[in-house]
Protein backbone atom coordinates (compact mmCIF):
# COMPACT_ATOMS: atom_id res chain seq x y z
CA UNK A 1 0.00 0.00 0.00
CA UNK A 2 1.76 3.03 -1.14
CA UNK A 3 0.29 6.25 -1.18
CA UNK A 4 0.26 8.59 -4.71
CA UNK A 5 2.56 10.89 -4.65
CA UNK A 6 3.02 12.19 -8.27
CA UNK A 7 6.19 10.68 -8.46
CA UNK A 8 7.67 10.32 -12.49
CA UNK A 9 8.77 6.76 -13.31
CA UNK A 10 11.92 8.42 -14.90
CA UNK A 11 13.28 11.06 -11.67
CA UNK A 12 11.27 9.50 -9.14
CA UNK A 13 10.53 13.27 -8.09
CA UNK A 14 7.24 14.87 -7.04
CA UNK A 15 5.75 17.87 -8.28
CA UNK A 16 4.24 20.28 -5.75
CA UNK A 17 0.61 20.65 -6.06
CA UNK A 18 -0.26 24.21 -7.22
CA UNK A 19 -1.39 26.10 -3.90
CA UNK A 20 -4.26 28.10 -3.66
CA UNK A 21 -3.31 32.14 -4.49
CA UNK A 22 -3.57 34.39 -1.58
CA UNK A 23 -3.37 32.73 1.45
CA UNK A 24 -3.80 34.67 4.53
CA UNK A 25 -1.85 33.87 8.07
CA UNK A 26 -5.25 33.63 9.85
CA UNK A 27 -6.30 30.77 6.90
CA UNK A 28 -3.44 29.16 6.99
CA UNK A 29 -4.55 26.76 9.69
CA UNK A 30 -7.36 26.08 7.73
CA UNK A 31 -5.63 25.64 4.11
CA UNK A 32 -3.53 23.06 5.88
CA UNK A 33 -6.66 21.35 7.28
CA UNK A 34 -8.29 20.67 3.58
CA UNK A 35 -5.39 19.83 1.77
CA UNK A 36 -4.61 16.73 4.66
CA UNK A 37 -8.11 16.05 4.45
CA UNK A 38 -7.26 14.91 0.93
CA UNK A 39 -4.08 13.00 1.34
CA UNK A 40 -6.07 11.24 4.02
CA UNK A 41 -8.89 10.54 1.57
CA UNK A 42 -6.40 8.16 0.02
CA UNK A 43 -4.32 6.99 2.92
CA UNK A 44 -7.82 5.54 4.43
CA UNK A 45 -8.53 3.38 1.66
CA UNK A 46 -5.54 1.69 1.00
CA UNK A 47 -5.27 1.31 5.00
CA UNK A 48 -8.22 -1.42 3.98
CA UNK A 49 -7.12 -2.69 0.55
CA UNK A 50 -3.48 -3.35 2.85
CA UNK A 51 -5.81 -5.22 4.94
CA UNK A 52 -7.56 -7.34 2.67
CA UNK A 53 -5.03 -10.33 2.68
CA UNK A 54 -4.45 -10.32 6.67
CA UNK A 55 -8.51 -10.64 6.85
CA UNK A 56 -8.09 -13.37 4.26
CA UNK A 57 -5.93 -15.33 5.24
CA UNK A 58 -4.45 -14.52 9.34
CA UNK A 59 -0.65 -15.43 9.39
CA UNK A 60 2.25 -13.73 11.16
CA UNK A 61 3.51 -13.12 7.66
CA UNK A 62 0.53 -11.38 6.73
CA UNK A 63 0.53 -9.19 9.68
CA UNK A 64 4.19 -8.07 8.70
CA UNK A 65 3.09 -7.42 5.50
CA UNK A 66 0.55 -5.23 6.64
CA UNK A 67 2.70 -3.51 9.25
CA UNK A 68 5.08 -2.26 6.49
CA UNK A 69 2.67 -1.54 4.28
CA UNK A 70 1.09 0.99 6.98
CA UNK A 71 4.75 2.20 7.86
CA UNK A 72 5.14 3.20 4.44
CA UNK A 73 2.37 4.41 3.23
CA UNK A 74 2.58 6.48 6.80
CA UNK A 75 6.69 7.75 5.97
CA UNK A 76 4.84 8.96 2.44
CA UNK A 77 1.93 11.03 4.07
CA UNK A 78 4.21 12.92 6.14
CA UNK A 79 6.34 13.71 3.77
CA UNK A 80 3.47 14.61 1.31
CA UNK A 81 2.40 16.90 4.11
CA UNK A 82 5.81 18.86 4.22
CA UNK A 83 5.00 19.58 0.67
CA UNK A 84 1.34 21.24 1.33
CA UNK A 85 3.10 22.82 4.40
CA UNK A 86 6.04 24.18 2.05
CA UNK A 87 3.29 25.35 -0.60
CA UNK A 88 1.10 27.13 1.05
CA UNK A 89 3.92 28.99 3.27
CA UNK A 90 5.18 30.33 -0.44
CA UNK A 91 1.68 30.94 -1.69
CA UNK A 92 1.73 33.50 1.57
CA UNK A 93 4.08 35.46 0.28
CA UNK A 94 4.60 37.75 3.01
CA UNK A 95 7.08 35.58 4.77
CA UNK A 96 8.82 34.15 2.03
CA UNK A 97 9.52 38.35 0.75
CA UNK A 98 10.30 39.55 4.49
CA UNK A 99 13.31 36.53 4.42
CA UNK A 100 14.38 37.37 1.01
CA UNK A 101 14.23 41.04 2.31
CA UNK A 102 16.50 40.56 4.87
CA UNK A 103 18.86 38.47 3.64
CA UNK A 104 19.48 41.15 1.28
CA UNK A 105 19.92 43.44 4.23
CA UNK A 106 22.94 41.52 5.53
CA UNK A 107 24.21 41.07 2.41
CA UNK A 108 23.56 44.27 0.50
CA UNK A 109 25.24 42.77 -2.49
CA UNK A 110 23.01 40.15 -3.09
CA UNK A 111 20.53 40.46 -6.19
CA UNK A 112 16.88 39.09 -6.01
CA UNK A 113 16.26 37.07 -9.30
CA UNK A 114 12.88 35.84 -8.82
CA UNK A 115 11.51 32.90 -8.08
CA UNK A 116 13.05 29.94 -9.25
CA UNK A 117 12.38 25.98 -9.16
CA UNK A 118 15.26 23.86 -7.10
CA UNK A 119 14.54 20.37 -5.86
CA UNK A 120 14.18 19.45 -2.62
CA UNK A 121 14.54 16.22 -0.86
CA UNK A 122 12.13 14.98 1.51
CA UNK A 123 12.08 11.91 4.47
CA UNK A 124 11.27 9.24 2.23
CA UNK A 125 13.72 10.04 -0.50
CA UNK A 126 11.35 11.34 -3.06
CA UNK A 127 12.29 15.15 -4.45
CA UNK A 128 10.03 17.71 -4.39
CA UNK A 129 9.93 20.90 -7.35
CA UNK A 130 9.62 23.67 -5.34
CA UNK A 131 9.49 27.66 -6.27
CA UNK A 132 10.72 29.78 -4.25
CA UNK A 133 12.99 32.95 -4.13
CA UNK A 134 16.38 32.69 -5.23
CA UNK A 135 19.58 35.46 -4.41
CA UNK A 136 22.49 35.51 -6.10
CA UNK A 137 26.13 37.64 -5.95
CA UNK A 138 26.83 40.10 -8.93
CA UNK A 139 28.48 38.02 -11.00
CA UNK A 140 32.86 39.26 -10.67
CA UNK A 141 32.92 39.84 -14.29
CA UNK A 142 29.70 41.61 -14.49
CA UNK A 143 28.06 39.40 -17.28
CA UNK A 144 25.00 38.11 -16.23
CA UNK A 145 24.37 34.17 -16.80
CA UNK A 146 21.81 31.77 -17.89
CA UNK A 147 19.86 29.36 -15.48
CA UNK A 148 21.58 26.27 -14.91
CA UNK A 149 25.61 28.54 -15.54
CA UNK A 150 27.74 28.92 -12.86
CA UNK A 151 30.39 31.84 -12.14
CA UNK A 152 33.56 31.22 -10.33
CA UNK A 153 32.32 32.96 -7.31
CA UNK A 154 29.74 29.77 -6.71
CA UNK A 155 25.87 29.12 -7.17
CA UNK A 156 23.50 31.77 -5.49
CA UNK A 157 20.89 31.13 -2.18
CA UNK A 158 17.73 30.24 -1.36
CA UNK A 159 17.17 32.18 1.33
CA UNK A 160 13.53 31.07 2.63
CA UNK A 161 14.74 27.24 1.99
CA UNK A 162 17.95 28.10 4.33
CA UNK A 163 15.48 29.65 7.25
CA UNK A 164 13.70 26.53 7.24
CA UNK A 165 17.18 24.33 7.37
CA UNK A 166 16.46 22.92 4.11
CA UNK A 167 20.40 22.53 3.15
CA UNK A 168 21.88 20.81 0.27
CA UNK A 169 18.50 20.02 -1.74
CA UNK A 170 17.16 18.08 1.58
CA UNK A 171 15.22 18.23 4.92
CA UNK A 172 16.86 18.81 8.13
CA UNK A 173 15.32 15.73 9.57
CA UNK A 174 16.50 13.62 6.14
CA UNK A 175 20.32 15.09 6.98
CA UNK A 176 20.19 14.21 10.12
CA UNK A 177 18.71 10.51 9.54
CA UNK A 178 21.21 10.01 6.97
CA UNK A 179 24.39 10.78 9.37
CA UNK A 180 23.78 9.32 12.41
CA UNK A 181 22.58 5.88 10.07
CA UNK A 182 26.02 6.04 8.34
CA UNK A 183 27.90 6.69 11.58
CA UNK A 184 25.97 3.59 13.11
CA UNK A 185 26.82 1.44 9.83
CA UNK A 186 30.05 0.26 8.57
CA UNK A 187 29.97 0.94 5.00
CA UNK A 188 27.58 3.62 2.85
CA UNK A 189 26.10 0.52 1.62
CA UNK A 190 24.50 -0.58 5.23
CA UNK A 191 23.73 2.96 6.09
CA UNK A 192 21.57 2.36 2.41
CA UNK A 193 19.66 -0.72 3.35
CA UNK A 194 19.00 0.50 6.72
CA UNK A 195 17.26 3.74 5.28
CA UNK A 196 15.65 1.91 2.95
CA UNK A 197 14.08 -0.05 5.48
CA UNK A 198 12.77 2.61 7.35
CA UNK A 199 11.20 3.71 4.29
CA UNK A 200 13.44 6.18 3.10
CA UNK A 201 14.93 5.06 -0.30
CA UNK A 202 17.93 6.96 -1.14
CA UNK A 203 20.83 6.36 -3.85
CA UNK A 204 24.14 4.97 -2.58
CA UNK A 205 25.49 8.54 -4.03
CA UNK A 206 23.03 10.62 -2.16
CA UNK A 207 23.68 9.17 1.30
CA UNK A 208 27.80 9.62 0.89
CA UNK A 209 26.66 13.16 -0.31
CA UNK A 210 24.30 14.14 2.94
CA UNK A 211 26.63 12.25 5.18
CA UNK A 212 29.69 14.27 4.13
CA UNK A 213 27.80 17.65 3.64
CA UNK A 214 26.85 17.12 7.38
CA UNK A 215 30.43 16.30 8.39
CA UNK A 216 31.64 19.17 7.04
CA UNK A 217 29.56 21.67 8.68
CA UNK A 218 29.91 19.88 11.95
CA UNK A 219 33.52 20.52 11.57
CA UNK A 220 33.11 24.26 11.30
CA UNK A 221 30.57 24.39 14.07
CA UNK A 222 33.52 22.84 16.20
CA UNK A 223 35.48 25.45 14.54
CA UNK A 224 33.83 28.36 15.22
CA UNK A 225 32.90 27.15 19.04
CA UNK A 226 36.94 26.72 19.75
CA UNK A 227 37.89 29.99 17.93
CA UNK A 228 34.96 31.43 20.43
CA UNK A 229 36.21 29.46 23.48
CA UNK A 230 39.65 31.03 22.73
CA UNK A 231 38.35 34.53 22.57
CA UNK A 232 36.25 33.94 26.05
CA UNK A 233 33.13 34.22 24.02
CA UNK A 234 30.48 32.14 25.96
CA UNK A 235 27.41 31.34 24.62
CA UNK A 236 25.56 30.59 28.07
CA UNK A 237 26.23 30.22 31.36
CA UNK A 238 24.83 26.52 31.84
CA UNK A 239 27.98 24.89 33.04
CA UNK A 240 29.49 27.79 35.03
CA UNK A 241 30.89 27.16 38.44
CA UNK A 242 30.66 22.79 37.52
CA UNK A 243 33.43 20.69 36.83
CA UNK A 244 32.79 18.35 33.64
CA UNK A 245 34.03 15.12 33.15
CA UNK A 246 34.13 14.20 28.75
CA UNK A 247 34.45 10.40 27.39
CA UNK A 248 35.12 9.67 24.24
CA UNK A 249 34.82 6.03 23.17
CA UNK A 250 37.05 5.56 19.73
CA UNK A 251 35.81 2.22 19.18
CA UNK A 252 32.89 3.69 17.43
CA UNK A 253 35.13 5.96 15.62
CA UNK A 254 35.31 5.95 11.71
CA UNK A 255 36.96 7.64 8.99
CA UNK A 256 35.16 8.40 6.10
CA UNK A 257 37.17 9.04 3.06
CA UNK A 258 35.29 10.25 0.02
CA UNK A 259 35.69 8.75 -3.34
Amino acid sequence: MILKNHATPETGSIQAPVPSSGVKPSDFRGEMKKRLELLLETFVPATFDALEPLLTAPSGLAFYEFERSIFQSAITLSAQTVVVFLCILHSHTSWPVTIAANARLQRPSLIHKGMRITPVRLLDGSLVQLKTPYLIEPPEDGKDRKVGQRGESGAGSYPVLEALGIQHKATPMLRSEVAQTSVRSAYFEEAQEVLANRGCSLSLKVVQRLDQAVAIEATEQQDTRLDAADANIRYSDEFAGQRLLIGVDGGRARIRIPF
